[in-house]
């Protein structure tokens, strides 16, 4: 069945209107934009590790040579793989507010490019046509805010994410380098090689192992196994990641801090088997769901479907923080696109129930000491962290559509 969706009128609002409505949006980005880089401030952030590793890299040829740290302000960890210690190494002796108001505009144009490509790929009338609107929208969102102020790298990986998406089909080695890159700086977006295995098409995957294979060989060619080695020893194998932190936004998040001693919080109990078992069976549960969007095979059918894997990598990513929220407005926008084609109320309460939800930060209930105190502790713990069942949520509600659509096309 034919795709009717981009043939109906995308709003009833007048061109004067709508041109009104994206300046006035444009303006509040922009203010937000200047606001936002007036208060970085000298202090460190995390964009100091990934200067502070290429600078141990120059120094050194090591870029754990500070992992781990005492003295995070003047010698950050670095918990990354090698390569973007390798990638920084023209910026390392920037002084460091210098590199952090540069990371701050990269990410910045990161982001405008990512709503650009997601809107162009989603190709939802109504929201394309108040882009202004959205931009500031996404400004006022506390997880790109957080990216952004932070330097973080959720918004950089995301924009790898959807651009191998949007090039899949045509140009399959740029998707698959876009791919290799986002897992070799982060190790999380290798998730969506799943995607395109189980869905296809796969000759972006067979792109990126290539890539991937001369990404992996930089550090080798340059510096040989020391890089990896102490990449291994020092943070993959090493206490080094906070997995109860209320940050960690993920199940695996969730469960350590239900179930296992921490640092952090009081858990219900101290059952480390338990919460592995549960990170497992939720896990897997995650992964069905996704299988389940794979129905039709057309444009929205697609859309659907990576949707799903975007929010899944979310869910299954064992320490993701907050700050890489940013690569769900795919998933927000496939959803409005989806309520487009099939309105319905309690879908669109749900899908503004569950973006309510994303709006909650880490620390949301500091301020209020009783509950602080009643969600640090025992089955608290559950109402910690709101933006994961906003997550849950929308794949839900991707499920949802995945069958009406496959339903309707096979009609």
């Amino acid at each position: 069945m034919l795709d009717h969706s981009a043939s109906r009128p995308a709003t009833a609002l007048s061109p004067r209107l709508v041109r009104a409505a994206n300046l006035c949006g444009l303006l509040l980005a922009a203010l937000l934009l200047f606001t936002f880089a007036t208060s970085l401030g000298e202090g460190a952030d995390d964009s100091t590790q990934y200067r502070q590793a290429a600078l141990n890299l120059l120094r050194s040829g090591d870029p754990y040579a500070t992992t781990p740290s005492t003295d995070w302000d003047l010698a950050p960890p670095n918990p990354n793989p090698p390569l973007l210690a390798y990638l920084l190494l023209p910026a390392a002796t920037l002084p460091q507010p210098t590199f952090r108001l540069v990371w701050f505009v990269l990410n910045s144009a990161a982001l405008a490019t990512l709503l650009a490509l997601c809107l162009r790929a989603v190709g939802a009338p109504q929201l394309t046509r108040l882009w202004g609107l959205l931009a500031a929208g996404v400004l006022c969102w506390p997880a790109a805010y957080l990216c952004l102020s932070m330097g973080q790298l959720g918004i950089i990986l995301a924009l790898l994410a959807v651009l191998s998406f949007v090039l899949a089909a045509a140009r399959p080695a740029a998707a698959g380098a876009a791919l290799a890159t986002g897992a070799a700086i982060k190790l999380y977006p290798g998730l969506l090689g799943l995607y395109y295995l189980l869905r296809g098409p796969r000759r972006p995957l067979w792109w990126a192992a290539v890539w991937g294979a001369v990404l992996l060989a930089v550090p080798l060619v340059i510096s040989g196994l020391p890089p990896y080695e102490n990449y291994l020893r020092k943070v993959l194998l090493g206490d080094f990641y906070p997995y109860a932190a209320e940050f960690n936004i993920s199940l695996n998040g969730l469960w350590n801090r239900l179930f296992t001693a921490n640092a952090y919080f009081k858990p219900i109990a101290d059952l480390p088997a338990l919460a592995s078992a549960l990170t497992l069976v939720s896990a897997v549960a995650v992964l069905v769901l996704c299988l389940q969007t794979a129905g039709a095979r057309d444009q929205l059918g697609n859309l659907i479907a990576f949707a799903a894997w975007l929010c899944a990598m979310q869910l299954l990513t064992p320490l993701n923080g907050y700050y890489n929220l940013p690569a769900l407005i795919f998933p927000f926008l496939v959803l409005c696109r989806c309520l487009g084609r099939y309105p319905a109320l309690l879908p669109t309460l749900t899908l503004a129930f569950a973006t309510a939800l994303l709006f909650f930060p880490p620390g949301w209930n500091r301020g209020l000491p009783w509950l602080d105190q009643a969600l640090a502790q025992g089955p608290g713990l559950l109402f910690l962290a709101p933006s994961l069942y906003g997550a849950l949520l929308y794949l839900l509600l991707l499920r949802y559509f995945a069958a009406r659509h496959q339903k309707v096309s096979s009609e």
